[in-house]
Formats: structure tokens, C-alpha cells, sequence
């Protein structure tokens, strides 16, 4: 998969850009990428978002806090936290990536509107509406700034 970016913090980011608010997952399992020519690794579940979000016909600008910020200084990270409301405040959008697609949760994604307009949810809809809540980005801490913020 080959990817053009490069390593920037959110102070250095250009108009336009879209934010990616995802779950790492197992740190240990990691695939090769490519940013602005350079291979470098980044964790399974994030090159599976990138690769569902890219343009084929056209150029995407993303920010991915794994990416974008040097994950190998401490300082850095530090730092760019301070700025992360900003990053998604400043982001055209925000794309979520709640994970693979499974038949559960293309059902509940399906349903839900139907699910919210209901004055009594039907429970039918409830199994495919809790396993798409099931999904490991809620437990997440960051993604209250980040829905918060988001666009």
C-alpha cells in the first residue's frame, strides 16, 4: 500500500486536511506503508483505514496521529497532545473507523435511523445496533475531543 504524507505536527498542518480518529490495535502487528516515499510501519487496524479511506482517482489529506506525530519522542507527544482538539476543530472532517465491516454491524448501520426515529425501539434491532457499539473505538478515552471537535 503506498501512502503520501509526511511526518508534521499540528501546528505545521495545511487547510483541507481530514482527520482519522481509529483504534491502533495490537501494537505488535504492524505492515509496511509508504509516506512521502519512505516505508514505515504502522499497525494493521491503521493501514486498513487508510486503505479504505484513500482516493484512487485523486489525492486525500490525512491526519493520523500515529503518522503524524514522532511516536518515538516522548517530547513530541507531549506536546502535540496539547494541540489535538485543535487538529480535529481544524480538520475539514473527521473519518471514524470503527473497524472491518461484519454482516452485524452493515445491519446495524442499516437500521440505526430506523432504530432512532422509533418512540419504542423495536427489539429486533437491538443485536445489530449493540454489536456496532460493541466496537472497541467507544472505549476509547480520546474520542469525546474527538466527536466533540469533529466536523
Amino acid at each position: 500500500m503506498k501512502q503520501k504524507s509526511s511526518q508534521t505536527t499540528a501546528s505545521d498542518i495545511e487547510p483541507g486536511y481530514e482527520a482519522l480518529s481509529y483504534v491502533w490495535g495490537n501494537p505488535a502487528d504492524t505492515v509496511p506503508i509508504f509516506c512521502s516515499g519512505c516505508e514505515i510501519q504502522v499497525t494493521r487496524n491503521q493501514a486498513t483505514a487508510l486503505r479504505y479511506f484513500r482516493r484512487t482517482q485523486s489525492m486525500r489529506q490525512i491526519w493520523a496521529d500515529a503518522i503524524c506525530i514522532n511516536q518515538q519522542s516522548l517530547t513530541e507527544k507531549a506536546q502535540q497532545v496539547q494541540q489535538m482538539g485543535r487538529v480535529y476543530t481544524s480538520a475539514v472532517q473527521t473519518l471514524v473507523w470503527l473497524g472491518e465491516e461484519s454482516p452485524e454491524v452493515k445491519n446495524a448501520l442499516k437500521k440505526l435511523p430506523i432504530w432512532l426515529r422509533s418512540p419504542a425501539p423495536h427489539q429486533d434491532l437491538l443485536p445489530p445496533v449493540m454489536a456496532l457499539f460493541a466496537r472497541d473505538w467507544w472505549r476509547r478515552k480520546w474520542i469525546i475531543q474527538e466527536l466533540v471537535r469533529a466536523k
